[in-house]
């Protein structure tokens, strides 16, 4: 939630811009500042599923993520071509929901 919700008004600028090698260094700053989570959610992950392996759990996370990225890739793309700020609104709603889903997550170690 930290590094997300700022990162992604550095998208907006990128948009707005109109240009497209500002709007990809845009978009690979936000990427770039949602790195840490990858190594957080991987370890919360490994130890929260602890009798299943931590590679098959840490494998079946990064196939759904992936499924999800490229769903919500061709759904904002899309809202782009229609208008810009639809697609925005979308990458906006799925970043604070994602935050505040974050905030109700506990980890419980299963033993």
């Amino acid at each position: 939630m930290i590094s997300g919700i700022p990162a992604f008004f550095i998208v907006v600028l990128g948009l707005i811009s109109s240009n497209v090698l500002v709007m990809s260094l845009c978009i690979g700053i936000y990427g770039f500042s949602l790195l840490p989570i990858i190594g957080i959610g991987n370890s919360y992950i490994a130890t929260e599923f602890h009798p299943i392996s931590p590679a098959a759990t840490i494998g079946i996370t990064h196939i759904s993520n992936s499924i999800v990225g490229t769903v919500l890739t061709f759904l904002v793309t899309f809202l782009i071509e229609v208008n810009k700020w639809y697609g925005l609104g979308c990458l906006l709603l799925f970043t604070v929901l994602s935050s505040i889903i974050g905030i109700f997550v506990k980890e419980t170690i299963n033993k």
